[in-house]
């Protein structure tokens, strides 16, 4: 557990508490047939259309890390520590998408059946859950990244034909899928993905057609994972930085100009916050 940010708002410290504490990989301590058999399970439990999934051979082992960024948006000032975060599906708790902005380290674990030696795999990350049916809807995603040929599933030796592009959810917690997939037909055409986006031909991401994409690519998916990203101040931050100027509205405590409180009212109330228990009641959470 770690404190995400503090915030000095008319006198009142606002305390962020990141309760998404890393332990390890998931199912570190688990038998991986079993994390595998497990993860099928929860993989259907999303009610995606296109992630139905009858087996599964490898577990993807996502790491990203972020260093420390300390930024003020709509009269917050915020620090988000530096961490090191392993993205586990069975952990179903948002972080900041600042955690997840630079691309991650991908590892695959094989099933004691399966083996990688030989085999060209495609990764391929999307976010369903984008908020405007011209970009993106919940059965075409948005594509966030997108790696084809991967020699033995290594990820670094492949063909990144959709760079990788972090999470930023303008309204909500989206969720994220990462999908890995075996060429079953050997080394794929760089262009194999760029007909299943007709609506945005420049970016090839928008409203893009995954279970197509894997059909008539004879692509069989093999592991998959996904993270939560919140819609948080860094977020606002970036849309100001763009010149939205209406970024901050609905934000609690935002007003023009940003209010201010002296530091004997500071230190007031952050023991008012301790005596009632209030800290510690968000430290357990």
């Amino acid at each position: 557990m770690s404190l995400l940010s503090v915030s000095h708002l008319l006198g009142v410290i606002v305390i962020y508490v990141n309760v998404y504490s890393v332990t390890g990989a998931p199912c570190e301590n688990e038998n991986l047939s079993q994390c595998v058999t497990k993860l099928v399970a929860e993989a259907n439990k999303q009610q995606r259309s296109f992630l139905s999934v009858t087996s599964l051979s490898v577990l993807p082992l996502v790491t990203y890390s972020s260093d420390k960024l300390m930024f003020s948006a709509c009269c917050h000032d915020v620090t988000i520590p530096a961490k090191i975060t392993e993205v586990d599906p069975f952990v179903k708790q948002p972080d900041s998408p600042f955690v997840f902005s630079q691309t991650p380290v991908v590892r695959l674990r094989p099933t004691a059946s399966y083996s990688l030696t030989g085999k060209m795999v495609t990764y391929l990350m999307v976010d369903p859950d984008v908020p405007f049916a011209t970009i993106a809807t919940a059965d075409l995603p948005l594509v966030h990244w997108l790696v084809l040929n991967s020699p033995d599933g290594n990820i670094t030796s492949g063909d990144e034909v959709r760079s990788y592009s972090g999470p930023k959810p303008p309204d909500k917690t989206h969720q994220y899928f990462i999908m890995v997939y075996e060429q079953t037909t050997g080394t794929l055409n760089l262009t194999a993905a760029d007909r299943f986006s007709p609506s945005c031909p420049n970016s090839g991401r928008c409203l893009f057609n995954v279970t197509a994409f894997a059909r008539e690519n004879s692509l069989s998916l093999i592991g998959t994972t996904w993270l939560h990203a919140n819609s948080d101040l860094w977020i606002k931050k970036l849309s100001i930085d763009r010149g939205q100027d209406k970024a901050c509205e609905g934000v609690q405590g935002y007003a023009i100009p940003c209010p201010t409180g002296s530091a004997e009212q500071w230190h007031k109330s952050l023991l008012f916050i301790i005596s009632t228990g209030m800290l510690s009641l968000l430290l357990t959470l």
